[in-house]
């Protein structure tokens, strides 16, 4: 006989969830190095020593986690790569989409040349997105990622110029 109802167990099962998810990406930035990119840049601002505890904190965290899981019998998670990168993709190219020039309207009177500047170069960054999505919807038998209409059969495996 399990002490959670239903509900309560799925309530710790998704905070455990989060709990073991972010001790994996903390464990991450540490064994990797920080994130960064073009448009950001993390700074590691820990010395060696909070690294090594930080590193033995999150093992211990999970540790505990992975306990809780036992004793009351939760179900791990499993997630498909393909669909958490199609949901990033597909809401990443709904923003990069909306900062089309006519989308800035909003913000302020527009530049004449800016659709002329902006647009082409946020256009490449929607055909690179699509062509994830492309890539995604090859033997995409659960239908998750779609090919954009955009793209043709022969652009499905991306290939970079």
């Amino acid at each position: 006989m399990s002490l959670l109802n239903e509900s309560q167990q799925r309530r710790l099962e998704a905070t455990l969830y989060l709990v073991d998810k972010a001790m994996g990406e903390v464990v991450g930035y540490l064994r990797e190095g920080p994130p960064g990119g073009e448009m950001y840049v993390t700074a590691n601002d820990l010395t060696p020593l909070q690294r090594d505890a930080l590193l033995r904190i999150c093992a211990d965290t999970r540790e505990k986690v992975a306990g809780v899981k036992n004793a009351f019998e939760l179900p791990a998670r499993t997630g498909d790569m393909g669909r958490i990168i199609a949901a990033q993709v597909s809401s990443l190219w709904e923003n990069v989409h909306n900062c089309r020039s006519k989308n800035l309207r909003g913000f302020g009177k527009l530049d004449p040349i800016l659709a002329q500047t902006l647009d082409p170069q946020l256009d490449q960054i929607i055909i690179l997105l699509d062509a994830m999505m492309s890539v995604l919807s090859v033997g995409d038998s659960k239908g998750l990622a779609k090919a954009s209409p955009r793209t043709t059969p022969d652009q499905h495996l991306y290939r970079s110029a």
